[in-house]
């Protein structure tokens, strides 16, 4: 058979983005450990029906009295909008008369988007809380092309800031960079360059351009305990909040006490909110201070299949044993306390490519050449956040009991 870009284009359809999808499942590791789900997405929108309330309907009575008063359970209806995801490929028009440079290059450039989107939904859903917030500007800059960034939970600033990608830079009230080409990262010195000199205030956030408030809900935001989630205010709704635990930027005073404090958030969530923690997800320092934990108290430490291709840490209860799984994307300084059954990704449509007129190859003539685009319409969302707890500004060593 010929290759060209007609046989081409039905590659990415029937070979390629099968595998695609399968690595998406595999490498992004928050993407794949939560259940999938179509339920309540109308158009655009998602809506969800939260428990809010129990029915009163149980207690003790004697003997002919009047049963208890059973009253409904409550509930209330949340909304938000399915967020978009795009990854672009593009060749070179002029790859049709050098056959066998195609199929190189398809490779090349398949592979190169795989990875970039990998990066991208691991940075929104284990790291952000759907604000696109990348990294914050660590003193002001006035007319230079280097910027210096932080992140508030000490985790590099250049992080999430990659060599090509162009940003935003905005301060809470304006946009003060537009669409500025990164060229260069300093991680040692936390800087990135870019290709033509700004100005921009202390404080104020970087993006990936275009992003801002439209990426899909990360583990962060969706376990809080402040802020509106899904149209609901925790500050008006108290029972909307999840459980969160300061750490006093340690992990506790002994090993005993560590283990003794996941214990108590375990039951804090249980019978605060009947939630039932199965996945204990956190920065990889987390399980090296659990095996330290652990071993000091001359303790076997056991694995855990949590789901088929993923094996845990086993934290042991009297009800069972709990997986602590880690991610390099997530949050440091945080431990996340999760019932993934209260969680889910809602999907729209998967990974898909745009067709028109049952191509996915565009050829754009002015340009001179071809591009085709893979979308994602999803988000993360939860029908019971306070079944989740957290713990933050904890230890940044192993056996930190400073």
């Amino acid at each position: 058979m010929a290759i060209n870009y007609t046989t081409i284009d039905k590659s990415l359809k029937n070979d390629y983005l099968p595998v695609l999808q399968k690595q998406i499942e595999h490498k992004v590791k928050t993407w794949d450990l939560l259940s999938k789900s179509t339920d309540g997405i109308k158009g655009r929108d998602l809506y969800i029906k939260m428990f809010s309330g129990y029915p009163q309907g149980v207690g003790p009575a004697d003997a002919e009295a009047t049963l208890p008063t059973p009253g409904n359970a409550t509930y209330y209806e949340g909304k938000v909008s399915v967020k978009r995801n795009y990854a672009v490929v593009q060749f070179d028009a002029m790859l049709d008369e050098e056959k066998n440079a195609i199929v190189d290059i398809v490779d090349f450039e398949m592979q190169a988007a795989e990875e970039s989107l990998q990066k991208e939904l691991n940075f929104q859903l284990a790291y952000g809380d759907g604000s696109g917030k990348r990294a914050q500007v660590d003193g002001a800059v006035s007319s230079s092309d280097t910027v210096t960034v932080n992140n508030p939970d000490g985790r590099p600033g250049v992080d999430f800031i990659y060599v090509g990608m162009y940003v935003d830079i905005h301060n809470g009230s304006t946009y003060q960079v537009t669409s500025k080409k990164v060229i260069a990262v300093n991680a040692s010195a936390n800087t990135f360059q870019l290709e033509s000199a700004v100005s921009c205030d202390d404080g104020a956030w970087v993006y990936r351009t275009g992003s801002k408030d439209l990426c899909m809900m990360g583990i962060p935001g969706i376990v809080l305990n402040s802020g509106v989630l899904q149209s609901i205010d925790p500050s008006t709704y108290t029972w909307w909040k999840s459980f969160a635990k300061d750490m006093s930027a340690k992990w506790s005073t002994t090993d005993g006490l560590f283990l003794d404090a996941i214990q108590e958030m375990i039951d804090t969530i249980h019978y605060g909110a009947n939630g039932t923690t199965n996945l204990i997800y956190a920065w990889p320092l987390f399980q090296r201070q659990y095996r330290y934990a652990m071993e000091a108290k001359r303790r076997i430490v056991n694995t855990l299949d949590f789901k088929e291709g993923r094996k845990g840490l086993a934290y042991v209860t009297e009800d069972g044993e709990i997986a602590i799984l880690s991610d390099n994307y997530l949050p440091w300084a945080k431990v996340f306390f999760l019932d993934t059954k209260s969680l889910s990704i809602r999907t729209l449509k998967g990974i898909h490519w745009e067709e028109k007129d049952g191509a996915v190859l565009r050829f754009l003539e002015r340009k001179d050449v071809f591009t085709a685009w893979l979308k994602l319409y999803a988000e993360l969302a939860t029908v019971s956040r306070n079944s989740n707890g957290y713990w933050y500004n904890t230890g940044t060593s192993v056996g930190d009991y400073s």
